[in-house]
Formats: structure tokens, sequence, C-alpha cells
């Protein structure tokens, strides 16, 4: 029968595999052939191999793994065990926050992790959903959205402020520059790499040149009212230009000579209306003083 033919094959030992028996085995022995089951043969082959002596040094090799083996399970077992208690001890504690606290907890983590202002919340979710303090159970999932487009808000504010500083800070960017012409001078800067829209960098610029422009025609009206040569009955001649230019405000509208001229002559023309209010107020008080002596 087969345990027969087991018995009769050499070198099956007790660590013989089935697949490595089959290799020893003759395979064209009538008692191979006469068990058609494979199922059956292996199951014998079992039997066979349990009775078989242990060699004693690969027993203890055998009981030398089994024990690593048992170690190592044991280990992860524990391992387990301890995540698990850690899991539910923060569960535990995060369950104990005030509403406030777990709020506050959310915003930090966001200032800490979220650093682009261009991110949409679906990525942001992604980057957020392993840290504790995204799974804070007093807030809904339409708070933490909201919560985090206010951090993008505060952060698109701060960037702009500072987009903002460094502009009134580079005295190489004047009124009569255009955006191609500012950009270089600020690009490597990090107040300006920090605010990534080029829509805001532009929109911030325009309202700076805007602030520029102003303040330049301040000064010039300041000048002409300060220059005593200039009257009501004044021209705008080259010779009042000379004038203006020896100070040093008179030259900065220069870049805008219509815009120039124009305040000239506004300036005049009020310094006009002023002399004819006079006249008549003058006029006014001589013909009431002509009654009065009647």
């Amino acid at each position: 029968n087969f345990l027969a033919l087991l018995a009769d094959t050499p070198k099956l030992t007790h660590g013989t595999s089935w697949d490595a028996a089959r290799g020893l085995i003759n395979l064209r022995d009538p008692r191979y052939e006469g068990l058609t089951s494979g199922i059956e043969r292996e199951e014998l082959f079992l039997q066979h191999r349990a009775a078989l002596p242990e060699d004693p040094d690969a027993k203890k090799r055998r009981l030398r793994k089994e024990k690593e083996e048992a170690a190592l399970k044991a280990r992860q077992a524990q391992v387990v065990a301890d995540r698990s208690r850690e899991s539910q001890e923060k569960e535990r504690r995060r369950n104990q926050l005030s509403h406030g606290e777990q709020a506050s907890m959310f915003e930090a983590m966001l200032v800490e992790k979220i650093k682009t202002t261009d991110m949409a919340w679906r990525d942001a979710r992604k980057l957020l959903e392993s840290d504790d303090r995204y799974r804070a159970p007093s807030l809904r999932t339409d708070d933490k959205e909201r919560m985090f487009h206010s951090h993008l808000e505060r952060m698109t504010d701060q960037r702009c402020r500072e987009f903002k500083q460094l502009l009134d800070t580079t005295i190489s960017v004047t009124a009569s520059l255009t955006w191609e012409q500012a950009r270089p001078l600020i690009s490597k800067d990090p107040r300006y790499t920090r605010l990534t829209s080029e829509r805001d960098r532009i929109g911030i610029f325009n309202t700076h040149l805007k602030d520029l422009r102003r303040r330049l025609r301040e000064d010039f009206r300041q000048l002409l009212k300060e220059t005593k040569t200039i009257t009501h009955s004044t021209t705008r001649t080259p010779d009042l230009l000379k004038i203006l230019k020896l100070d040093p405000r008179g030259s900065i509208m220069d870049p805008w000579p219509t815009e120039r001229d124009a305040l000239i002559v506004e300036y005049i023309g009020e310094l006009k209306k002023i002399a004819v209010d006079n006249i008549v107020l003058i006029g006014g008080k001589e013909e009431k003083s002509s009654y009065a002596d009647l």
C-alpha cells in the first residue's frame, strides 16, 4: 500500500515537505498509482512523516524558530494593543475638550499645515485627516470647511499687507513705472513670492501707483502755494516752470506734463477767483461807506 511505499523510500525525514517527498518517491510504483486521490496521498504522507524520528539539531532549529515566531506575534499583538489604548485615550481627551478648545486646536493645525492660499478644501482634507486635531467631535464638516476658508482669507490679507509694505519700502518703484517694469525689481523678495495671485499683485500695485500719484500732486500743489511769485495774472510759461524747478518738487510731475500743466492752470484759476471775490467785497464796502457819508 501507499504507506509501505513511503516506508521503502529512503531520505524521507521528519522535516521533508510533501513537494520534496514527491521528488523522492517512485511515482511509477503501483503502490503510488493505486491511490488516485492526491489529497489522500498527502494526508498519508503527513501521518508517515509525523511518525519519523526528528533529527535533534533540526528539532532545536524548529523549536527556536517557533519560539521566535511566537515572540514576534506577541510583540505585534502588544503594539496593536498599545496603539489601541493610545487611540482610545486620545479620543477620550478629545471628547472632554470644549467646543472652543477644539476650534482653537483646529485653527492651530491650519496655521501649521496650510501654507498656500490657492489650496482647495478637498486637497486640504487629505493633508489634514491624519492629524488627531482634525477629528474634533464637536466640529461638523461644514464648520471645518468654513474655518479653512477663513484661514485662507486671513493668510491672503496678511500677504497682501506684506506685499504693500514691499512696494512702500522699495524706493526704485516709482509712480511712473508700469507693472512689467516694476516686477523685476521686487520679484526676488519673499513678500512677492508668498503672494501667489498675480491678480492680487497687480491690483495692489495699481492702488499703490494711485497713492503715489496723489501724493505727488499734493506736493506739487503745495509748491505752487509756496511760490509767492505766482499770482492771479500769472500765465503758464517756460519761465514759470524754471522757477518751480528750483525746488525738487518742481520736477516730480514731469512724467505727466499734461496733468502738471492742468494743476498750474487750476491753481491760477483759484487765485483769479479769490481776486475777483476780493474786488467785489471791497467794492461793496466802498459803496456802503458812501451811503453812510450821506
